[in-house]
């Protein structure tokens, strides 16, 4: 305890000398407003109906923490700095999503055709600003959808960027367009009522053939199905062992020893482009 008085006094946090000045305040005032700004940003991620596989990719773009070749150079020098796909420019996660060549053409491609070029935007911050207007995106997409529908155009982009780079193979862009329609065929789907379904089967590319199976188990039995069709819709084969057969799950994966896959031996032939659900 203090043996005399002492007076109270204001003191201003923000300074250490505790004194208030007007360039203070408005430094205190312009990071309040960035705060919230992000805060906001991160709400519009973590609280998206998305996967969480989803989320952590829009986490890892927005955080500057996506392994591009332009973050690996503020670590250490690397040979090739630039976009794989168009390699003018120094790899970033902007670039490769939004403004490199190959990304436009997706976005064009899909359902959507969005052309990225005619969007002056310059950042993710005023990416999502844009696209927070529902005038702005397709129509009846809530943004939390469109948000989980953008990481997937995200996921295909960066994998075939990964498979250039380390595997030195390419897959046709009309091939990815079509996976992307289909993905986010699906994705919309799953934000609208529950009890809707798909409206139409969305065909492979040209010269490829697409598989379509499906997986139902119950408590002590099972049935599994697939069919390969070819870009005009009509039917190329039917596994017999898989179709029209209910059968004990488990002593079938013992029998055949290829629970969970397809034994795609026989297809080297013909591309093949699968869509699985169970």
């Amino acid at each position: 305890m203090f043996d005399r008085h002492v007076e109270d006094s204001w003191l201003w946090l923000p300074e250490p000398s505790g004194k208030f000045t007007i360039k203070s305040a408005y430094k205190t005032i312009k990071n309040l407003k960035t705060n919230a700004g992000a805060n906001e940003k991160w709400r519009s991620i973590w609280g998206a109906r998305i996967h969480s596989r989803l989320k952590m990719l829009w986490w890892k773009i927005l955080s500057n923490s996506l392994l591009t070749r332009g973050k690996l150079l503020t670590f250490f020098d690397i040979r090739d700095p630039g976009c794989p796909f168009y390699s003018m420019t120094i790899e970033n996660s902007f670039h490769m999503f939004w403004e490199c060549h190959f990304a436009r053409a997706v976005w064009f491609g899909c359902s959507w055709q969005i052309q990225t070029s005619e969007i002056n935007i310059e950042d993710w911050d005023n990416w999502l600003m844009w696209f927070k207007a529902g005038n702005r995106r397709p129509k009846d997409l809530s943004f939390h959808a469109f948000l989980g529908c953008a990481a997937i155009i995200f996921e295909k982009v960066w994998k075939k960027r990964n498979s250039i780079i380390h595997q030195r193979k390419s897959t046709p862009i009309k091939v990815i367009i079509s996976q992307v329609n289909s993905r986010l065929l699906e994705n919309s789907k799953d934000h609208s009522h529950p009890d809707s379904t798909m409206l139409k089967w969305l065909p492979p590319p040209e010269g490829w053939s697409l598989c379509n199976t499906d997986v139902v188990i119950g408590q002590n039995r099972g049935a599994g199905a697939a069919i390969f069709r070819n870009e005009n819709g009509e039917i190329s084969w039917i596994p017999r062992i898989h179709n029209g057969v209910t059968h004990d799950v488990a002593q079938w994966a013992c029998r055949s020893k290829q629970f969970g896959r397809i034994d795609l031996s026989n297809f080297d032939s013909f591309p093949l482009h699968l869509e699985v659900d169970a």
